[in-house]
């Protein structure tokens, strides 16, 4: 049978928009644009009708954040419906997304967008349920505008600054984030294109009620300069008080140039008055705060004291006072006002006066405190030195630690307080210099407790106290090399080498060797266990130093050599399995560093599919670890999923994304990585039967998820920001049903192949 028609030129239009509404995938369409300008143009337009219906959320995010203006505007002169965005996270628009790169044509399109919903009154409510409605949109925008103040995005600040959605009061609340951030084109354009006032009183928390008091605070002389040129008032009634006075605010945090420009301007400090003194007294704790600043020459305070005001006071007063002097740092005043005591409940204020003190580095101070605790038969001094000592190991700070030392833990210690040299051991490692001060002072002498000795030394090289780390060496009899071995093996196989590589910055390890005459040598076992160390623990510039000195990246290392079962891995493979997390979670700082390791090696030539003696690669250990954000980032590297796909030992990447999908439904990177992978695994043409044939038991998990059947069952809310994932699964569930929906039909169109014919 032969045709008349033999190429799609030929068609016509309708025909060529039937064929259109089949193409589901960008490169179907790009493969088609090769044929003829006429044949991409008529797909391209019926393309943006159809996907403006149904355009996916990480599909409309992408084309915002990409800044795509052309294909967001046909998108909304298309009818883009915002239903199913809206479902999956909570957001009328993405204009959120517009905020980090300033993109202000974006932004521009979707405020529009918002405004025009916001005028049709049929919308007030939402068009449907589950859709957004006007409060929604109007949330939506003062979200964003606090965003980009925040940020500094002048461009889409001033797109919202000149939207009649946006609120007066909204734009006065964006002006304190922007002269909090000290971001003065942003601060600028909300005064003279916001006219917000400058003089507003603003109730946000965490902020001062003034503009200008809180650019004060910040340190920002450009930002005060320029409300003071837009008419700030220097002679506020509230400005009484000197806890809200700019120029006492700038004071106390010690920026001087902008004490200056307001004297220039013709304010002055205000006289101290009783109040003032209850109100600085919560500043008093603030080791940036400078209140003797404030109070400087102690006369007011003096004469406050002596007032009948102070002399009737309670003792929340009388306590304000002790906190505030002790933070001046004046040891004569503190003691004058110590010599005015007369209620019993005095002595009480001791303990946090000397805390003050310790905070400030008054140490003088400090001493008087306690002569004054030792010498006095109403409080037990015993109990007060172990409280003292925490204040020291709080504040961080080693001389009033010595100063307790050399008065020795007294003689009547209560037995619940003799512990006291165990709890501070515990910190050892966060506190070298204090285990020094022990160490100096004879407390450590009997210690050779290989567990303490391990954290003062990880603490020691890490503060690059090369010093300490050798009287450490001298008082433990250690080997550089030698193993610290203790009651548990398992867990005491490192030698010194090993702590330095893994704690130490660079320089310090560099010195360390040289001091201890040691030269690294590729072929040294325990040399090459240090590496691994320093690979665990994240260190990479201690790793470029051994890689400076020949060892490779993608040579096979054992963990230890004191032990015949470590087998040899990859640095790749060691740093996945290290960080492994035994209830599903693991510290955000840990995941970043294990992440950003990785990356170190991979730019510097790593394999990044090695795979362990098992079998296993790092993408599939970091997903059985629980570290989402390394196998991420190996995914994104080009990590492949697939390997091990077949085995029935192992698990691959792909397998074990599986698991966590039937575990954690919710978990939307999750299935952003699960999609990728089987993209992947789509594209090296494997069937999804033969996958099914793999793992049996996910064909109904994934082709047929548990999720709410029916739109009016879902519950009536607006989006998974609303309620925690924990509290109703359902909700989650439901959250995230058109992402999963998605996932299901990519499986049956594979399963379940359209005949061509």
């Amino acid at each position: 049978m032969q045709y008349g028609i033999r190429n799609l030129l030929c068609f016509p239009n309708e025909i060529l928009e039937m064929i259109t509404q089949h193409l589901e995938y960008a490169y179907e369409i790009n493969s088609l644009s090769r044929t003829c300008r006429r044949l991409y143009s008529v797909p391209n337009c019926c393309l943006f009708a159809h996907y403006a219906k149904e355009c996916s959320p990480p599909g409309l995010e992408r084309i915002v954040r990409n800044d795509n203006t052309g294909a967001l505007y046909k998108l909304l002169v298309n009818g883009l419906d915002f239903d199913q965005y809206f479902r999956m996270t909570g957001r009328s628009t993405p204009i959120i997304l517009a905020v980090d790169k300033d993109l202000s044509r974006t932004a521009q399109l979707l405020v529009v967008y918002s405004e025009v919903f916001l005028q049709n009154d049929r919308c007030k409510y939402g068009s449907s349920l589950g859709s957004p409605d006007h409060k929604a949109h109007r949330d939506d925008l003062e979200r964003t505008l606090y965003r980009a103040a925040n940020k500094g995005s002048l461009g889409v600040v001033k797109v919202l600054v000149s939207s009649a959605a946006v609120e007066n009061w909204q734009k006065a609340i964006a002006l304190a984030y922007a002269v909090d951030r000290g971001h003065l084109a942003v601060a600028r354009c909300l005064i003279e294109e916001g006219k917000v006032n400058v003089n507003q009183k603003i109730c946000l928390t965490g902020f001062f009620a003034s503009f200008l008091a809180q650019s004060a605070s910040r340190g920002a002389l450009e930002m005060v300069k320029l409300l003071v040129e837009a008419g700030a008032a220097l002679d506020c009634p509230s400005f009484q008080r000197m806890v809200e006075s700019p120029l006492c605010i700038a004071a106390a945090r010690n920026h001087g140039a902008i004490v200056q420009y307001l004297i220039e301007m013709g304010l002055r400090f205000p006289r101290v008055k009783f109040f003032d003194i209850l109100d600085l007294a919560e500043f008093s704790d603030m080791p940036n705060y400078t209140i003797w600043n404030l109070v400087k020459g102690g006369g007011d305070l003096q004469a406050i004291m002596t007032g009948p005001q102070y002399q009737g006071c309670g003792g929340y007063a009388r306590s304000c006072f002790y906190r505030v002097i002790a933070a001046c740092n004046n040891q004569p005043l503190y003691q004058e006002c110590w010599d005015m005591r007369g209620a019993s409940h005095d002595w009480q204020h001791l303990r946090s006066s000397f805390g003050i003190a310790v905070l400030h580095g008054n140490l003088a101070l400090a001493r008087y405190i306690v002569d004054e605790m030792v010498n006095s038969h109403r409080i037990l001094w015993g109990r007060e030195w172990s409280n003292f000592i925490s204040y020291t190991i709080s504040y961080e700070s080693v001389p009033a630690f010595d100063l307790l030392l050399n008065r020795g833990p007294p003689g009547d210690l209560p037995e619940a307080m003799k512990g006291w040299l165990n709890d501070v051991l515990a910190e050892a490692r966060g506190y070298p210099e204090h285990m020094a001060a022990l160490l100096r002072h004879g407390y450590l002498d009997e210690t050779k407790d290989i567990w303490i000795l391990k954290d003062m030394l990880a603490g020691a090289f890490e503060v690059g106290n090369l010093a300490f780390v050798w009287r450490l060496i001298e008082h433990g009899e250690l080997g550089l090399l030698d193993a610290l071995n203790g009651p548990d093996l398992e867990h005491h196989d490192q030698a010194v080498l090993h702590i330095a590589a893994q704690y130490s910055p660079r320089k310090t390890f560099q010195e360390f060797l040289s001091t201890g005459n040691l030269t690294l040598d590729p072929s040294h076992p325990t040399h090459c266990a240090a590496l691994v160390s320093a690979a665990v623990g994240t260190n990479v510039y201690v790793v470029s130093y051994f890689l400076d000195a020949g060892f490779e990246f993608n040579a096979l290392y054992e963990a230890s050599a004191s032990k015949e079962d470590h087998v040899p891995e990859a640095l790749m493979i060691q740093v996945a399995t290290a960080h492994a997390s035994t209830d599903d979670y693991l510290d955000k700082r840990t995941c970043e560093d294990a992440a950003a390791t990785m990356m170190f090696f991979l730019d510097r030539g790593a394999q990044i599919d090695t795979q362990s003696s098992r079998g296993r690669t790092a993408l599939s250990l970091a997903l059985e670890n629980g570290n989402p954000e390394l196998a991420k980032a190996l995914l994104n590297r080009g990590a492949d999923p697939l390997i091990a796909l077949e085995s029935h030992d192992n698990l691959s990447a792909l397998e074990q994304l599986v698991l966590i999908f039937i575990r954690h439904e919710y978990d939307v990177s999750h299935l952003d990585m699960l999609q990728a992978s089987l993209e992947t695994m789509a594209a090296r043409n494997y069937q999804s039967d033969d996958f099914f044939r793999l793992m049996p038991s996910i064909e109904g998990t994934l082709s047929r998820p548990i999720v709410i059947s029916q739109i009016e069952d879902a519950p009536n809310v607006k989006g998974p920001i609303a309620l925690p994932y924990n509290e109703d699964k359902d909700y989650v569930r439901w959250s995230h049903f058109f992402l999963i929906r998605e996932l299901r039909k990519q499986y049956w169109r594979a399963k379940h192949p359209v005949s061509s014919e």
